[in-house]
């Protein structure tokens, strides 16, 4: 199975870097459309996102938009061994994050209470909600140990029939891309 996740990633890395710039931006602003649409988004005082780098669906407009309208938002700080934990975001980053992932600066760490909004990254998922992530496992560990209501936001493109699954993945509660929303469970 680790085999067929490696080979997958690398394919799924491959068509990102191919991607058209204008498909980018054209489902990044669809995706940043249909989240903020959901109720659960709207109705969330706590949101836990990330900070995209790279080709990743870029959460920064996201990020500023929820920070805006007064949400309390939290982004991931990543160790060593998988662990993971998200800090409050006041409005100004830093670079010294693990990975070179920004991580808020002078954020203060948060527990997230049961139900709460988490949007989850992914290279790519499935029609069942299930990801391909970048391998870590830190996603994995950090949604095994908290009940959140997961937002999955992915490109349509990237979209596959089926993800090599373990028994410690686990799959978004609604999924988005550009063109659609779908709750999964």
């Amino acid at each position: 199975m680790i085999f067929v996740k490696k080979e997958l990633r690398k394919n799924v890395r491959r068509i990102i870097s191919g991607l058209d710039a204008d498909y980018l931006a054209f489902s990044d602003r669809g995706i940043y459309d249909n989240v903020l649409s959901l109720d659960e988004v709207n109705g969330a005082e706590l949101i836990l996102l990330y900070y995209s780098v790279g080709r990743e669906v870029d959460t920064r407009p996201l990020l500023e938009e929820l920070f805006s309208r007064g949400k309390t938002v939290a982004l991931p700080v990543c160790q060593p061994k998988g662990i993971m934990s998200f800090y409050s975001y006041h409005g100004r980053m830093t670079e010294d994050g693990f990975y070179g992932i920004p991580v808020p600066e002078g954020g203060e760490e948060l527990l997230p209470p049961r139900g709460t909004v988490m949007i989850v990254p992914a290279l790519a998922f499935d029609n069942e909600g299930f990801r391909l992530g970048q391998g870590g496992g830190y996603y994995d560990r950090y949604l095994a140990s908290h009940e959140l209501f997961t937002v999955g936001v992915g490109r349509e493109e990237l979209l596959l029939d089926k993800t090599p699954t373990d028994a410690y993945d686990m799959p978004v509660n609604v999924l988005v891309t550009e063109k659609k929303t779908v709750r999964l469970r």
